[in-house]
């Protein structure tokens, strides 16, 4: 008896700071509630986890002030019930939160696309006067430069570039190749100047006016709003609380006053009854529609933002589109696999005629390599070598395919680079090797 009496002890020891440390929140929440004259989720796990506690509490503190015929001393302890419930119910509200954190993780990711600092010009053009500065101090009409490889700091219009210069504007249109840039044109925060030149620009959007910060608020937009099965859920949450504890008590009078006669068990039918009312109020919390389905939206929105894909209706969009049977792309790029790759070597003569033989033996000797495919690899590393001091995608996949094919044959160290020009939105202009 007195190893029953201790462990009963240990139970209530260890239950009680679960109830109310770590369930204090639903306390406090029910409590708002009910004095805004509502009732929402925390009401019921109040109910279900207090219910079972205080139900033990008085099975205990019978069992040591009365005696051992008091009916009530020999029910069974459930303090574990109330501190399940408890735990369960916290589980589920972390992965809730981790899965909206994860989410706020994708818009930060997309506001991370814009960087800290900004290189300001205060004089007119002049290199001489650069200052860096927090780009919170950026104000609309300052003149900012942009080096080679660095991020755009506001949205703008360009001012003055030194040479043809290219923008990587994939983050916000997912375009896989650079954007050919000159005087004139405009800038969009989050996008890398991909070189040669440094940019002059001056600032025309900051901060929540720029396009990048647009598009966090569309995805924002997008979560916020309400699915058809969200505007049921919350007509039915209204009067869901108040329906369940009505059924918990339904369930209780109708076991004590009438199934628990019928049925032996080893219980008192009070007990035996108020077991099915507790399960019916711990089965009704939490309330799926009203937790899930937000949090599938949230969690379905911020990660297509982080793969690029955004809703304009959020949820609305979603609930969609489990009935898409098709999808058709307009966009080129889009189906990529980011960068540009060399699939094919054709070559023409000089009319424009697919001539392989001829041309080849044109561009690189007929009798210097025994066969095609050396003569091709010629061709390729020629044209690599004119590409080297290019920074366009094109060209580094033609320097990245004329490496692989050095392995198998050889042929990039016999070319020599000796001239360059590019000419924007054409090509290049080269001397390799005298031609």
């Amino acid at each position: 008896a007195n190893g029953t009496q201790i462990s009963a002890m240990i139970c209530w020891l260890l239950a009680t700071p679960i109830q109310f440390a770590l369930g204090g929140r639903f306390y406090k929440g029910a409590w708002s509630a009910l004095r805004r004259g509502s009732a929402n989720m925390d009401v019921l796990v109040a109910l279900g986890s207090s219910s079972a506690y205080f139900f033990s509490l008085a099975v205990l503190a019978a069992r040591y002030i009365g005696t051992t015929s008091n009916a009530l001393a020999r029910e069974r302890l459930v303090f574990e019930t109330s501190a399940t419930l408890i735990a369960f119910v916290l589980l589920g509200k972390y992965f809730e939160a981790r899965a909206k954190g994860q989410t706020s993780s994708a818009l930060r990711e997309l506001l991370a696309l814009q960087p800290s600092e900004a290189v300001v010009v205060l004089g007119a053009f002049s290199d001489e006067q650069e200052i860096e500065i927090p780009v919170a101090r950026v104000r609309r009409g300052d003149i900012i430069k942009v080096r080679p490889g660095e991020k755009i700091a506001a949205d703008g219009q360009i001012l003055q570039v030194s040479r043809p210069s290219y923008v990587d504007e994939s983050v916000v249109t997912g375009e896989n190749i650079p954007v050919a840039k000159k005087p004139g044109d405009t800038l969009v925060a989050g996008t890398i100047n991909a070189g040669p030149a440094a940019l002059l620009f001056r600032v025309d959007a900051i901060g929540d006016d720029t396009f990048l910060a647009a598009i966090v608020e569309l995805v924002e937009r997008a979560q916020g709003a309400k699915t058809q099965l969200e505007a049921a859920a919350d007509i039915v949450s209204r009067h869901f609380v108040l329906g369940v504890v009505f059924v918990a008590i339904m369930a209780f009078l109708l076991w004590f006053l009438i199934f628990s006669k019928n049925i032996h068990h080893p219980h008192s039918d009070f007990f035996f009854s108020f077991l099915f009312a507790v399960a019916v109020l711990v089965v009704a919390c939490p309330c799926a529609l009203g937790l899930a389905t937000p949090t599938a939206v949230m969690v379905g929105t911020g990660q297509a933002a982080k793969l690029g894909i955004l809703f304009k209706t959020g949820g609305e969009a979603l609930e969609k589109a489990q009935n898409v049977s098709a999808i058709v792309l307009d966009k080129t790029g889009t189906l990529t696999l980011g960068t540009p790759q060399v699939s094919d070597i054709l070559v023409f003569d000089d009319e424009g005629n697919p001539d392989e033989t001829r041309a080849l033996a044109d561009l690189v000797g007929e009798d210097v390599f025994e066969s095609k495919d050396r003569r091709k690899a010629a061709l390729i590393a020629a044209v690599a070598a004119a590409e080297s001091d290019s920074e366009h995608p094109v060209a580094r996949a033609i320097t990245r395919h004329a490496e692989k094919l050095n392995t198998l044959f050889g042929q990039r160290d016999a070319w020599r680079l000796e001239a360059f020009e590019a000419i924007v939105g054409q090509g290049i202009v080269a001397t390799v090797n005298s031609n």
